[in-house]
């Protein structure tokens, strides 16, 4: 395991989005509304790696994927338009 503390330093605050990324967001709801959650992880990984250093992205990469659906989910609770909305944890 990485030496990294998840639950403390990921994700950093991430503010506004730019038009782009509420794009990106826009789109990743109306297929989530079909039941495809992985258009909304990407988008929320890409802004992720956005507000992010290269080595810190590179660290989140390297974490399993349960510890990498946390982060994103605490991404999502910082995006107004997806309030409510609960990433999917496989084997939950």
């Amino acid at each position: 395991m990485l030496e990294f503390e998840v639950t403390r330093d990921l994700p950093p605050p991430i503010g506004e989005l730019s038009a782009d990324e509420r794009g990106w967001i826009v789109d990743a709801l109306a297929l989530l509304r079909s039941g495809d959650t992985e258009p909304l992880e990407r988008a929320l990984q890409e802004i992720l790696e956005y507000r992010v250093s290269l080595e810190e992205f590179g660290d989140f990469l390297l974490f399993a994927p349960e510890d990498r659906r946390t982060i994103l989910q605490r991404v999502a609770e910082q995006v107004p338009e997806l309030a409510g909305v609960r990433l999917k944890h496989t084997g939950d």
